[in-house]
């Protein structure tokens, strides 16, 4: 069995970009004085967006980056909250905007690479 390294290498990039967005996005939403006091407020807008973002462009491994995101999102602001409970959080809530992205594209018939949207 041969192991293909660059397929694992890219595989790995399109997790850590998501990932990484997200949290680029989560650290500017934190520099707005009006949003600081807000822990949960700041779930809804940019990071809502670099969600969408992942998933429509990196499909599967996207979902993943963003899973892992919001979980260690989850475990830092709230760390008297069981790792367990985290980890479902984020596992429902980016299967669920992966399910309908994935039955939306394939009810208005987009293309895999996007070119008909």
């Amino acid at each position: 069995m041969k192991i293909n390294y660059l397929e694992i290498k890219t595989k790995s990039i399109e997790i850590l970009i998501p990932f990484a967005l997200y949290w680029f996005f989560i650290g500017f939403m934190s520099l707005i004085p009006g949003v600081q006091s807000k822990d949960l407020t700041y779930y809804l807008f940019l990071p809502a967006g670099v969600k969408l973002f992942a998933v429509l462009i990196f499909r599967i491994n996207g979902a993943v980056g963003i899973a892992l995101a919001v979980f260690l999102r989850l475990m830092l602001t709230n760390p008297s909250q069981l790792w367990f409970g985290c980890l479902i959080i984020s596992i429902v809530l980016t299967l669920a905007l992966y399910v309908v992205v994935e039955g939306a594209l394939q009810l208005f018939r987009v293309e895999r690479n996007l070119s008909n949207l």
